[in-house]
């Protein structure tokens, strides 16, 4: 019994912090839909309309390269950190290219609105509130492959602690660019687009700080660069694709 209560206690400690970093970065949209709803009903459709195509191509993406928790984790227990740092620095990659392609994607979405016969103005604050976040996308992918990183060496809280911050950046940032404040010009429902963008950034140099720390320094994730190397990329792919489709699917 005093074996399984402390099983009990490690699991409780790693898997709650997951959970709550979860719960905050769902929380960001959550507020713009809640902030951009008091402009007006045009700009919470805007939001609402861009988070629908938002939310699933990022879970497609993160649960991409989530696949590398798991190899970080095997690779971790085995003693083969230097290993460890190889597999990021390759996962860094499918993270720019996937990034790149899911921005490409965003900044050129007003047809397909306009196929489905979306009205002008929701189309409008949909395009700008797409096109603002896209910028941020590379941050965003960067920040999750560095959270699992933490998370694959047992390291939850960092995760947490970053969202809970971010959370309050991003209030902050949605009220000076949805409103118009500070000499900014109000930008009305696609203002947290912005925000956004800044925040992710924000994120990706808080876990690249946390990182770079001694007790993460092992792995030497920063100490040399590496082109893609395919056999790792193949591998990485194979189980992220899965893990990644999953959610993307249940989020349509």
């Amino acid at each position: 019994m005093s074996l399984r209560r402390e099983e009990f206690r490690t699991l409780v400690g790693l898997g709650a912090p997951v959970m709550a970093a979860q719960l905050l970065q769902m929380s960001m949209g959550v507020m713009d839909t809640v902030m951009a709803g008091r402009v007006s009903a045009d700009d919470l459709s805007g939001i609402a309309l861009g988070q629908s195509a938002l939310w699933p191509s990022q879970m497609l993406l993160a649960g991409l390269i989530n696949a590398a928790t798991p190899i970080i984790s095997q690779l971790n227990g085995a003693g083969r950190a230097e290993d460890v740092g190889a597999v990021v620095r390759q996962g860094m990659w499918i993270a720019l290219v996937s990034a790149l392609a899911l921005a490409l994607l965003w900044q050129n979405i007003d047809p397909l609105w306009g196929w489905l016969s979306v009205d002008d103005v929701t189309r409008r604050i949909d395009t700008d509130y797409l096109a603002y976040t896209s910028y941020g996308i590379p941050a965003l992918l960067w920040y999750f492959l560095l959270r699992y990183l933490c998370e694959g060496l047992g390291h939850t809280r960092p995760a947490m602690e970053i969202a809970g911050m971010a959370l309050v950046v991003k209030a902050g940032l949605n009220y000076v660019f949805i409103y118009g404040h500070f000499g900014v010009a109000a930008h009305g429902g696609a203002g947290t687009g912005i925000a956004s963008a800044i925040v992710w950034w924000c994120e990706l140099a808080a876990i690249a700080f946390v990182v770079s720390r001694q007790r993460f320094r092992h792995p030497g994730v920063f100490r040399r660069f590496a082109w893609p190397h395919m056999p790792t990329i193949r591998s990485l792919l194979r189980l992220g694709l899965p893990n990644g489709a999953t959610p993307y699917a249940e989020g349509f």
